[in-house]
């Protein structure tokens, strides 16, 4: 983002939701921290969200010297891993939502393609701690040396052009790609985001029920599908439109040889 003036409103907005007590009583499970501690929730809150990526005494020694003043303590790992404990990941989602919806509610700056938002879906797979927890809850999958290990299914939606996350969600393994698209969908609720907007797809998503979804909401999306779809088999030219029955209605989608499928809500 190269707004630098709207990218500090946000932060000063992100940093007042995670002070405030509100976001404590709403996000720290049970009382963990009523007492005091060295390490207060929104200091706890404020280190995981600065992309940890060494190792965490060198995260937390970095952290102290760069932040001086959050006044965070002299802590260790173990302390630390067990604050983290203590929060719900719903804190920050929350925190994501406030991100996204300040960005889209203070700019009319957004970059598009001849007028439209480019939004794009995708999953993947990833391995998580292998702990006898997270096999249970997230589920298991032999790697490429045959041995089962923890791993979990995760996806989101990007903006492609304004190099922003919309939303993301790490869940058990072999969820729907589809079902986590719709999610992904289900949060927008910003009309810049929902009018005029494409949503962009790989070939793994193709269903009627997901054209189906998607012309509910009235989104145009493009997305790449397999020749099992009967519906294309025919084609005979490089571009060409053609209608499919939908809930009993006829829609129109427009396909291509290359097997890539563009359909447009019913105003097309």
């Amino acid at each position: 983002m190269k707004n630098i003036k709207l990218l500090s409103q946000i932060l000063k907005k992100t940093n007042k939701l995670i002070i405030s007590n509100e976001f404590k009583e709403a996000y720290s499970l049970g009382n963990s921290f009523s007492r005091k501690r060295k390490l207060s929730f929104s200091n706890a809150v404020h280190f995981i969200c600065s992309a940890l990526r060494k190792s965490m005494a060198t995260e937390i020694s970095n952290f102290i010297e760069e932040h001086t003043y959050l006044d965070f303590p002299c802590i260790s790992k173990q302390a630390f891993s067990r604050a983290r404990q203590n929060i719900s990941p719903e804190a920050f989602k929350e925190l994501c939502r406030l991100f996204v919806d300040s960005f889209y509610s203070s700019t009319n700056n957004l970059k598009k393609w001849n007028g439209f938002n480019v939004l794009a879906v995708d999953g993947t797979s990833l391995q998580v701690p292998d702990t006898i927890e997270c096999g249970e809850y997230f589920g298991l999958s032999k790697n490429q040396n045959k041995v089962q290990t923890a791993i979990a299914s995760a996806s989101a939606l990007y903006d492609v052009l304004n190099d922003i996350i919309i939303d993301a969600s790490v869940t058990k393994f072999r969820t729907s790609e589809r079902e986590m698209a719709k999610q992904h969908i289900n949060t927008l609720n910003n009309e810049k985001l929902l009018n005029n907007s494409i949503v962009i797809f790989d070939r793994g998503y193709p269903s009627y029920d997901m054209f189906d979804y998607l012309n509910d909401r009235n989104l145009f999306f493009l997305m790449r599908i397999s020749s099992s779809f009967k519906i294309i088999q025919s084609i005979s030219s490089e571009d060409c439109i053609f209608e499919y029955k939908s809930k009993g209605e006829l829609k129109k989608s427009k396909s291509y040889k290359n097997k890539t499928l563009l359909l447009t809500p019913q105003k097309y």
